[in-house]
């Protein structure tokens, strides 16, 4: 009896042993993944950032300037995430409590501010085909608009210090995320379906410029494996839903990645002046290489 006792206690021990060194090895292997995945985005983001600052064409599309800014904020986020997890699972005794709250608190208040610029961009798009006047006047307040982001990011920022310094456990800043994310979640196929049924009465659709819906989609469809993976949970094993799970988040977070292939596919201007920065002569600047912007008249294409 005693010996089948310490035969059941000893092979407890290896079965948890061997679980140990599994994912301690996979925690290795996932930030390593993690690390070289977001320095892959931050150089996405980086050239998104420098061209768009660049070129003072691209920034008369004021919707260039909406993704400019959600390029700012997400290269913080894809800095400090690898770091935070790293020192999560390593060191996280090295690092006070409260500090950690705050900076994840913060990664998830840059992930907010990103949903709302894309929802913005979105909007902005929407408008620019459907309402011209509605468009020229939110054209003209879309500084406006971005700078009251910026406030709120700052006003999260704040009630995050008191959360984590003053341990509370609820937070606004998690409820507001929470609510923001699943109104994108649903805004995104309610505005599709909407596209979809209008787009039949425009004139010469096929000419317009669709990169900004094309990036809202994007980013949409990269968070849907995720869903999938979560639903599917009750059904998988642990191994299985720890691998599809971090599948799932890796091509949630290469958005910058998917925005500069777009943008360098989609948009002729950036195109063109992102050869021109990688030609070595970006202290040039040939306006005509770049076509003339263009305006929209009831869905008929006019040079302006």
């Amino acid at each position: 009896m005693g010996h089948s006792s310490n035969g059941y206690v000893n092979s407890s021990r290896n079965i948890s042993e061997e679980t140990k060194s599994w994912k301690d090895e996979y925690h290795k292997r996932f930030l390593e993944a993690y690390i070289l995945v977001s320095l892959v985005c931050i150089i996405a983001n980086i050239l998104i950032i420098f061209v768009i600052l660049k070129y003072k064409r691209l920034r008369q599309e004021k919707w260039n300037i909406i993704i400019l800014n959600w390029a700012i904020i997400n290269c913080p986020l894809m800095m400090t995430a690898p770091i935070t997890f790293g020192l999560a699972v390593y060191a996280s005794h090295l690092v006070p409590q409260s500090a950690f709250c705050f900076v994840y608190h913060m990664e998830f208040t840059l992930f907010l501010i990103d949903i709302v610029l894309i929802v913005i961009l979105t909007v902005y798009w929407y408008m620019k085909l459907y309402h011209t006047e509605k468009h020229k006047k939110f054209d003209q307040h879309i500084k406006c608009v971005l700078i009251f982001v910026y406030i709120f990011l700052i006003s999260l920022t704040a009630l995050n210090i008191d959360a984590c310094f003053n341990s509370r456990i609820f937070t606004l800043t998690g409820l507001i995320l929470v609510i923001t994310y699943l109104a994108f979640v649903l805004f995104m196929p309610i505005i599709n379906i909407v596209h979809a049924v209008k787009k039949r009465r425009l004139v010469d659709y096929s000419n317009r410029k669709n990169v900004p819906f094309m990036l809202s989609n994007i980013l949409f469809l990269s968070h849907l494996p995720g869903f999938l993976v979560l639903f599917a949970t009750p059904f998988l094993s642990p191994f299985t839903n720890q691998i599809l799970s971090s599948i799932a988040f890796f091509i949630a977070i290469l958005n910058p990645v998917y925005f500069f292939i777009v943008l360098y596919h989609g948009d002729r201007n950036y195109n063109i002046f992102l050869k021109h920065v990688f030609s070595c002569r970006c202290r040039e600047y040939n306006d005509e290489l770049v076509e003339q912007p263009v305006s929209y008249n009831n869905g008929v294409e006019n040079k302006c």
